[in-house]
C-alpha cells in the first residue's frame, strides 16, 4: 500500500495532477503541454506546476499518453481490448 509522507500535499500531487491532465484529455484528446500547465495551474494553483512534468512522465509510463513531436502535443493513448 502507498502511504503518503507527512509533508506532501495531497491536492497537487503528482497523481491529483495527473488526474486533472486526464479529465483535459478526455474532452479535447490532445493538449500542448503549456495548455496543460495552465490548466494544472487553473485548478490546483501555481504551486501545482511543478508536478506537471512528474505527472507526464507517470501517464506515459502507464501508457495512458503519448507525445508527437511533430505536433508538440499530448494525446491520449487510444486503448485496445
Amino acid at each position: 500500500m502507498i502511504l503518503a509522507a507527512k509533508h506532501i500535499d495531497l491536492n497537487t500531487c503528482t497523481f491529483n495532477v495527473a488526474g486533472i491532465i486526464l479529465e483535459r484529455l478526455l474532452t479535447d484528446q490532445a493538449a500542448t503541454i503549456d495548455d496543460l500547465m495552465g490548466v494544472v495551474e487553473r485548478n490546483l494553483g501555481p504551486d501545482a506546476r511543478f508536478n506537471v512534468v512528474p505527472a507526464l512522465t507517470f501517464l506515459y509510463a502507464a501508457r495512458m499518453i503519448k507525445y508527437v513531436s511533430a505536433s508538440d502535443a499530448v494525446l491520449l493513448e487510444e486503448v485496445s481490448a
